[in-house]
């Protein structure tokens, strides 16, 4: 079973969650911006080493990154280029991007990380990915799916029809999927298929 710390953090106010699993493994999922309340957290769910999940390279799912110092940093290639872009990312603008870059490990469809099953979902980005823990019923869905909504189109490299793809392709999983957004409120996939019309 999941033990799951859900921080809202930063200006977008992104959903970062601080998740232990059932080995004791621990993983940050999409590092939103405040380093401390998130090292905190960890510290809570009992410290030691820890793996950053990055559902896609938007600034406000990366903003701690930086503040941060895991073992691992797992991202789907097609995000990688996003990481420097300064329009995308306001630390590239640093130059801080390159350095972060180098350091993640590229994850695909299929993939696994601890109990997580990698879902590739474009549409809000090329390289958005879910992270499935089909055992526990847990989905972090990043900004592909919200509660009663999903992420922006309007921004650079968004694809709406391959958006509606992933998102038909979330709404199939078990009704009783606990889903973890990017932004907003837990919820369902039971809830959320019984709200859209196709």
């Amino acid at each position: 079973m999941l033990e799951i710390r859900k921080l809202v953090l930063g200006v977008c106010a992104t959903n970062c969650y601080v998740v232990r699993d059932e080995t004791g493994a621990l993983y940050v999922i999409d590092p939103a911006d405040d380093a401390p309340a998130i090292l905190q957290e960890i510290e809570k769910l009992g410290g030691g080493r820890y793996s950053v999940l990055l559902t896609h390279a938007h600034f406000d799912h990366i903003l701690a990154l930086d503040g941060l110092n895991p073992e691992k940093v797992y991202l789907h290639p097609l995000e990688a280029p996003a990481l420097n872009d300064p329009y995308l990312n306001v630390s590239a603008q640093a130059g801080e991007a390159a350095v972060r870059s180098a350091q993640t490990t590229p994850v695909e469809e299929g993939d696994k990380v601890g109990p997580f099953t990698v879902l590739h979902t474009p549409g809000h980005r090329p390289g958005a990915v879910c992270f499935y823990d089909e055992q526990d019923g847990a989905l972090f869905s990043g900004d592909t799916l919200f509660a009663s909504g999903y992420g922006r189109l309007d921004l650079p490299e968004a694809e709406p029809e391959k958006m509606l793809e992933s998102i038909r392709r979330l709404l199939a999983l078990p009704k009783e999927t606990r889903m973890y957004p990017g932004h907003g409120p837990d919820t369902t996939i039971g809830r959320e298929a019984e709200g859209w019309r196709w």
